[in-house]
């Protein structure tokens, strides 16, 4: 899935003299891989410069419009066909584009339109003269049969200081950019002087999470036991993987009975636990802090 950065798309349906009152702040949606039944979903943020309120129908033109419908932040479940924008405010929105299941492979081209008739906010442009308003964002989906695995992984120690005895705990946040559903499996090996110490384990999905949907994000927590290890400084290193799409990094942290709480980040109540350790090989894929970004994979 490729996404190319635009800055503000959309203006006025009408003669010069009308002044601009509508916009979407958005980037061209751009979906070089898509599958037949694939789901994806984009936010949209649409801006009133007007100072009155704007009501507006929303809907999807071209090849793509029997794909589309729309929510409101909040009711993913509840369709909408338009939207309220208080006077100089935005609002934000979401349309959700599925490709047919018989949808032939080819490119797909269309836009999301935001529209106003004139009515009872209309634009008055010249002597009785009165104009709509409408904004569109620009949505190319091209349908192929190729599968392509790709995934950014983020992975934040809960804390970089742990006590003798207690688990290290480690929370991943998993987005899918390719076009299957992905299942991560994480790995942990820590060292200390540059070897191996404790034991290299492996951690599958949990059985009882969903896949991460194409687009979609999804957060498991792992713990690592550290009953083997004294106190002193360790790097450990992660590593997420799906298939042999994997990146590795690390990152240190200490063992010590005078640990004295200092949480990187607040973990999740379920998600990977020991119990699902299955093996002891590893090398992984981490960044502290930041994304990492897995490597693509095609099947054909």
């Amino acid at each position: 899935m490729k996404k190319t950065l635009a800055a503000i798309s959309g203006l006025l349906l009408a003669a010069p003299l009308a002044a601009l009152a509508l916009g979407q702040l958005t980037s061209p949606i751009e979906v070089t891989n898509a599958r037949r039944g694939q789901v994806i979903q984009e936010r949209l943020i649409l801006n009133n410069s007007d100072d009155r309120e704007l009501e507006l129908a929303v809907s999807g033109q071209g090849d793509i419009a029997q794909w589309a419908t729309f929510y409101l932040p909040g009711d993913r479940q509840t369709q909408v066909t338009s939207v309220k924008i208080p006077a100089k405010s935005n609002i934000e929105a979401y349309v959700k584009l599925v490709v047919p299941d018989d949808a032939r492979n080819g490119a797909y081209n269309g836009t999301i339109q935001v529209s106003q008739g004139p009515g009872a906010s209309e634009q008055k442009v010249g002597v009785g003269a009165a104009v709509g308003l409408s904004t569109s964002r620009k949505v190319s989906i091209t349908v192929t049969d190729k599968e392509e695995v790709a995934f950014t992984a983020q992975v934040i120690p809960v804390s970089y200081d742990v006590k003798p005895g207690d688990p290290l705990e480690i929370k991943l946040l998993y987005r899918n950019q390719g076009n299957v559903l992905v299942s991560p499996q994480a790995s942990v090996a820590v060292k200390q002087d540059g070897k191996i110490v404790g034991d290299e384990t492996v951690y599958r999905y949990p059985s009882d999470l969903a896949p991460v949907k194409p687009g979609e994000e999804g957060s498991v927590n792992i713990q690592w036991p550290t009953y083997k290890l004294s106190e002193g400084k360790y790097r450990a290193y992660v590593t997420a993987s799906v298939g042999d799409v994997t990146q590795a990094n690390d990152f240190a942290f200490n063992v010590s009975k005078a640990v004295v709480s200092s949480p990187a980040a607040s973990a999740p109540s379920s998600g990977f636990n020991p119990r699902l350790v299955v093996g002891g090989i590893a090398v992984v894929v981490a960044l502290v802090g930041g994304l990492l970004v897995a490597g693509k994979k095609r099947k054909r």
